[in-house]
């Protein structure tokens, strides 16, 4: 009886043994991710404090989000991010704030998003010493204000504004944290502005592109998922044409699906383009639309500064030097995606109020919000996709960059392509001279 004993003991202390092992070894797979990711996160801040171009910057900024939605494959790769963030000073975390809001988020976050939002919203209650951007808003002036049609031109920078002229414009959106108070500062300035959203943006926030347009703004596109330089690596061969195309037409047939409308502009990422692409977008019926007064507001996000008050007023200067450099007029180019925008804005704007300048919105010709103005990038996309079943997200860009979106019921051949829906275009086949691309920023 006594072996018996024994044997059970010894038996169960093995049993402990193993769960203790497999205990002590998964604590040093969660210390050794946490390790990877803390390393992978601060690399990629660094590079976007030191980035010295927008280029740069939008490159480390989206290589940012990438890794927020996908930090790894361990099984501890969600909980390492998680650890990570929650270790964030404040200001850090508004940073990657939409980011942590996304749907795209969901998945790598699902241990930790309340717990982050939570933290986010009381630092916003109790924040005594930072700014009060709903009274900065009451304090905006009114600023002149004319709307102005422009002729129908397949490239739109500053034809059409005149000295001491400006025209508003905000990418990357919208963001419930972002655009909607840049929509009040803008109402209470009494002027409209242009919103070059992306269509994943769009697509998780149909209120505000619907409230962009029911204030009376311009609504465009931005692309999709915003893609880096899609003009360099098209000519570089690293991103296949139909890519490039997934990119431009799901982003706009996803913005006009949220809202119900979309006005013909398309702003490249980085405003990089090759010949090619410049004619595709002329064949889709878009107006290309660049910009001349980079406001850099994309360069104050990181926590390094004393405080919110300290970086609006960079942010202010830098809007000032672009402007002043663009010879007093200009399209202005600012994001709706960044906290700092909206707090610098009110400062922006008062100076144009109070330095005698006045806010155009250049509006394309027979502009109809009643219908969608025969724009072949939507007309021929609904009707292609009532007819064989395609969904607005079967055209966006899969994750491989084969540009072939998944297969619709009742349309052959298996997979369909752009040339399919949009048969005048012409195509790339294969990689011209980088050097004919142009890339604004």
């Amino acid at each position: 009886m006594f072996k018996k004993q024994v044997l059970f003991v010894s038996s169960l202390l093995m049993g402990f043994n193993a769960i203790a092992a497999e205990a002590i070894s998964e604590q040093g797979r969660l210390a050794a991710e946490m390790v990877r990711v803390s390393g992978v996160y601060n690399q990629i801040i660094q590079d976007i404090s030191q980035s010295k171009s927008g280029n740069e910057f939008d490159e480390h900024y989206h290589k940012l989000r990438a890794f927020i939605v996908n930090p790894g494959n361990d099984k501890f790769s969600g909980m390492a991010l998680c650890l990570q963030l929650k270790s964030l000073p404040i200001g850090e975390l508004e940073y990657v704030q939409s980011i942590i809001e996304s749907d795209d988020a969901a998945i790598s976050l699902k241990d930790c998003s309340g717990d982050l939002e939570r933290k986010l919203m009381i630092a916003n209650l109790t924040k005594k010493a930072s700014l009060n951007l709903d009274s900065d808003i009451q304090k905006i002036r009114r600023i002149p204000f004319e709307e102005r049609t422009v002729p129908n031109l397949d490239y739109l920078s500053m034809q059409g504004l005149n000295d001491k002229e400006v025209m508003l414009t905000f990418d990357d959106g919208p963001t419930q944290r972002t655009t909607a108070p840049i929509l009040e500062a803008l109402k209470k300035a009494g002027v409209k502005a242009a919103f070059f959203s992306t269509g994943r943006q769009a697509l998780q926030n149909r209120d505000l592109t619907q409230r962009i347009l029911a204030e009376g703004h311009l609504l465009g596109s931005h692309s999709f998922y915003h893609t880096l330089m899609m003009g360099r690596e098209v000519n570089r061969g690293k991103m296949s044409y139909d890519y490039f195309l997934s990119e431009m037409i799901g982003g706009h047939v996803g913005v006009y699906a949220s809202a119900g409308y979309i006005d013909p502009y398309f702003r490249f990422p980085n405003g990089c383009m090759n010949k090619n692409m410049r004619r595709n977008a002329t064949e889709l019926g878009l107006k290309i639309f660049g910009w001349s007064v980079d406001s850099f507001d994309w360069q104050y996000g990181v926590s390094k500064y004393k405080n919110d008050e300290e970086r609006r007023q960079l942010i202010l200067q830098s809007f000032l030097k672009a402007l002043k450099g663009s010879k007093n007029r200009g399209i202005v180019l600012m994001h709706d995606v960044f906290k700092q925008s909206a707090e610098a804005l009110p400062l922006i704007l008062n100076y144009l109020a109070d330095n005698g300048y006045k806010v155009v919105l250049l509006k394309p010709e027979d502009r109809n919000m009643n219908s969608r103005a025969d724009l072949p990038v939507v007309t021929q996309a609904v009707n292609f996709m009532k007819t064989y079943n395609v969904k607005v997200l079967d055209l966006k860009p899969r994750a491989d960059q084969s540009g072939e979106p998944v297969s619709p019921r009742g349309y052959e051949p298996e997979r369909f392509r752009y040339r399919d829906m949009f048969p005048q275009l012409s195509y790339q086949d294969s990689p011209i001279d980088p050097y004919t691309t142009a890339c604004e920023k």
